[in-house]
């Protein structure tokens, strides 16, 4: 029965209030600066650096970080 308190909200309603929560602090506000993905795993953010693992690897000579 349409309109009925117990039936299931409509398809279209379910696209908007998915992952709408502002995201402020914690994980999912987290980006990498170079890419901007948030999915990534790994993302670094000692000295700063707010990088994915896989950025890092690309760019860690021309920052100034040395293989010892």
């Amino acid at each position: 029965m349409p309109g009925d308190q117990y039936s299931a909200p409509p398809k279209e309603a379910h696209g908007r209030v998915w992952y709408s929560h502002p995201r402020e602090y914690g994980k999912g506000a987290r980006s990498c600066r170079v890419t901007g993905d948030k999915k990534k795993n790994g993302i670094i953010r000692k000295y700063g650096l707010n990088m994915s693992r896989q950025a890092f690897r690309e760019k860690a000579e021309e920052i100034g970080f040395k293989k010892v």
